[in-house]
């Protein structure tokens, strides 16, 4: 069943078709996707706002930004809640988030089309020529990217004269695949040159190579660096967010649970990784025993004697080794990382009574995205 949108006549063709195109929650405006994370109130300002000054300056003298940092310290959650103060403010013109699990969403093919619907969601004024230039070659659906770019986004946006100071995200550019990264890296200096001066464009991605030495070589001198990194006191809101998380947790309403010096173990354990401190409330709190014993049992890992391993390293391995019969718990993951998640099929490969595998797996959704 198509998607429908209010204001776009499905029989007119144009922007519906365009619409169809593009796979639900690729777009911001089009549908927020269900795993979109958020910073939690009162972290990440000091990034958050860095990055909204950039935003409304306009005298800046970059109109890139490159926001960067490994896998897990809030990328994600940092822009998604860029692009909604910019949405409030009026300034969002198009936020695309790529995702390697999507079939739809690790490639480029569906970039420029969002873009260009959001575009014209945002400025109406464009609507019109866009819808034009689909009726009239219906075939630059399935076009380059570069084609795309050219005919659905920068030659409807020269033909107006007035246009509004406007945000555009690319979120997750290392998880597009190869090729899509080197189109849209190569395209950049053409949006920056061709696209309205009020225009600003952010982004966010791990410094992977192909991306590191492009922002390095060929747009070093178009952008502006922003890396997540201990300028910004991640410490801090880690903090932050581990105190309400556990504190508000169910029967721990006090505010003496957990004790300032198992807090401070616990931000030091996370390295200034979000995603450790998000696995780490989700062990404690689904984990099999009571909140204090899940707590004590995550802070042994400081004096086991893989303390010298990576922190995150150490968390898994605490979480792992905490479950029985872990030797079966491993056949069952070996098998998960290799085949789908067929319960039926894993227990008869491994000789297991109906509901083992649920079974096993219970508890490790601080690790698992399980159905």
């Amino acid at each position: 069943m198509a998607l429908q949108t209010p204001g776009v006549d499905k029989r007119s063709g144009g922007l519906e078709s365009l619409f169809e195109s593009i796979f639900p929650g690729v777009a911001h405006n089009l549908a927020k996707h269900p795993t979109t994370p958020m910073c939690h109130k009162g972290t990440r300002l000091a990034v958050i706002n860095d990055i909204i000054s950039w935003v409304n300056d306009e005298d800046r003298t970059c109109r890139l930004l490159w926001l960067d940092g490994a896998l897990g310290v809030g990328k994600s959650a940092i822009l998604q809640t860029v692009v909604e103060r910019c949405a409030e403010a009026g300034k969002l013109g198009a936020a695309f988030s790529f995702s390697r699990d999507s079939k739809r969403r690790k490639n480029a093919r569906s970039f420029s089309l969002a873009l260009s619907y959001q575009l014209s969601l945002a400025i109406p004024a464009l609507r019109l020529d866009i819808e034009k230039e689909i009726k009239a070659n219906p075939h630059i659906l399935s076009k380059t990217l570069a084609q795309q770019i050219e005919r659905l986004v920068l030659l409807p946006l020269s033909q107006l004269t007035e246009l509004p100071s406007m945000f555009i995200a690319i979120d997750g550019l290392d998880e597009c695949d190869l090729p899509g990264q080197v189109s849209i890296l190569e395209l950049i200096p053409t949006l920056l040159s061709d696209l309205p001066r009020s225009f600003s464009l952010l982004v966010a991605s791990r410094p992977t190579t192909y991306i590191r030495e492009a922002f390095d070589e060929t747009l070093q001198d178009l952008s502006r660096r922003v890396t997540l990194d201990e300028r910004y006191a991640p410490d801090k809101d880690i903090e932050i967010f581990l105190r309400y998380k556990l504190r508000g947790s169910q029967g721990h309403s006090t505010h003496t649970w957990p004790l300032d010096s198992d807090m401070r173990l616990l931000v030091d354990a996370c390295s200034g990784q979000f995603i450790c401190a998000v696995t780490i409330v989700r062990y404690i709190e689904g984990g099999p025993h009571s909140l204090e014993i899940m707590l004590k049992n995550l802070l042994s890992t400081t004096h086991s004697k893989n303390a010298s391993l990576n922190p995150l390293d150490n968390l898994y391995i605490r979480v792992l080794s905490t479950y029985p019969d872990s030797p079966r718990l491993l056949s069952v993951l070996g098998i998960l990382i290799v085949s789908s998640y067929q319960i039926g099929l894993i227990e008869a490969l491994l000789g297991l009574n109906p509901g083992d595998v649920t079974r096993y797996l219970r508890g490790l959704h601080s690790l698992l995205v399980l159905p």
